[in-house]
């Protein structure tokens, strides 16, 4: 892409297929880590600009202007990128689930265990006194229990899931719209 007469080189992260999530968290801290160092050589470039004895402030001026236009686009595009850490994923994964759950509570009037049999998501089995068990699912409903490597999509699909089938009229279903479109990211 040309602007002007400088080169902008745009690089999109994505996983082509089937992509354990700890390596695309690695591939986000990398590109992360690149960012902020190219952040670093601006600033270092822009002293380097203010300390020169040139007569010519005009193109100074324009120079450091453009510089702190890019550095606010990079940090734009660092903070977009970041996915914030671990512990802030887990936790909003955990209150994803905890919002799909209560909202089809409060929305169909059944149980955890037929939103978890009706998505096909989750495998729900049955007790022997009759009770209906959702061991996997009750993993993904407090931090302390969920799984080191969580399965983010399904959080997703989950909540996807609630949503197509929930009316969105109730505020719990939209507190849950909003939590999952953040968990999107």
């Amino acid at each position: 892409m040309e602007i002007e007469e400088e080169s902008l080189c745009l690089m999109i992260v994505r996983p082509v297929g089937p992509m354990d999530m700890g390596h695309a968290v690695s591939i986000s801290t990398q590109l992360y880590e690149a960012l902020d160092s190219n952040r670093q050589r601006l600033v270092s470039l822009e002293e380097t600009i203010l300390s020169l004895e040139s007569g010519d402030v005009k193109n100074q001026q324009v120079a450091l202007d453009d510089l702190k236009s890019l550095d606010l686009l990079l940090e734009e595009m660092s903070s977009r990128m970041s996915l914030g850490t671990v512990d802030e994923k887990r936790s909003l994964a955990v209150t994803v689930m905890n919002l799909a759950v209560d909202c089809w509570v409060e929305s169909i009037g059944s149980t955890k265990a037929d939103m978890a049999e009706q998505s096909g998501l989750w495998n729900v089995y049955m007790e022997r006194d009759g009770y209906f068990r959702t061991q996997t699912l009750d993993k993904y409903l407090d931090e302390e229990t969920l799984p080191k490597k969580p399965r983010w999509k399904k959080v997703l699909v989950t909540a996807e899931f609630v949503l197509a089938n929930c009316g969105e009229d109730s505020p719990l279903c939209q507190e849950l719209k909003t939590a999952a479109d953040l968990f999107r990211g």
